[in-house]
């Protein structure tokens, strides 16, 4: 018998309307009719006040209805899964609104420095002209998930034409080289590399014919000093923006 039929089987027997059984249990008539026509059930807790009331043993009535244990127990998973993932969704909603503070914070003090250091701001960059170089910083966007302390800058070694040499630092903090150089014949070639804090090709060429990775090395070879000056610049320029 299941626990909906047995509640209205002993109010009848005690001559009980739902209304006063409601009343002993402290909940409305409504809710012990959904329970007789078993359209709920009753929590644990109201099942063991139904226990007392007709002095039946707890064991007896969970027993009667294996199915009300087997959707108790269903609903208790769900609730733990439930629970979890609203865990994990404050857990990302508190990781985000940190990150977002922090940007703010980290942001507002890169912004201070770039304008004590004569920085000027463009839109959402800033450039400097400094030694026949010209700088171009962006700062991560807040909200974005780029590492805290990432800086994104440009140094040209000619402000008029980025083709001749230009040195990108990347949010991700990879460095990659935009340079024109020309063949045996004069004519120009335009070539965007990475390249390592030495100066040194990374990543996979195997795109590039022999002839456009000798003219690559040659001209990193030829222009060595010129390109680790520009390296060590941008690095300079950084830390002097999140200098503390």
């Amino acid at each position: 018998m299941t626990i909906g039929k047995r509640i209205k089987e002993e109010r009848l027997a005690k001559k009980w309307t739902q209304e006063q059984l409601a009343v002993k249990l402290n909940v409305s008539r409504s809710t012990v009719s959904s329970w007789e026509v078993e359209r709920n059930y009753p929590d644990l807790e109201t099942i063991i006040a139904i226990s007392d009331l007709f002095g039946q043993s707890l064991d007896q009535l969970l027993r009667e209805d294996p199915e009300m244990i087997t959707k108790k127990d269903r609903k208790v998973k769900n609730e733990k899964v439930y629970f979890r993932l609203l865990g994990l969704i404050g857990i990302c909603f508190l990781i985000f609104i940190g990150n977002y503070v922090i940007k703010i914070t980290e942001n507002s003090h890169y912004q201070a420095n770039l304008k004590d250091a004569g920085w000027t701001k463009i839109q959402d960059a800033y450039i400097l002209e400094e030694d026949d170089h010209y700088y171009w910083a962006t700062l991560p966007p807040v909200g974005s998930f780029q590492p805290n302390d990432s800086i994104a800058l440009l140094a040209a070694t000619n402000p008029e034409d980025y083709s001749e040499c230009t040195l990108q630092l990347e949010f991700d903090q990879s460095l990659g080289l935009s340079f024109t150089t020309t063949d045996e014949m004069d004519l120009p070639h335009s070539f965007f590399v990475t390249i390592d804090e030495k100066g040194q090709l990374t990543g996979d060429y195997s795109i590039w014919s022999s002839e456009e990775l000798t003219l690559i090395n040659d001209y990193l070879t030829d222009n060595q000093h010129a390109v680790q000056e520009l390296i060590d610049d941008i690095f300079t320029k950084k830390q002097q923006i999140q200098a503390s």
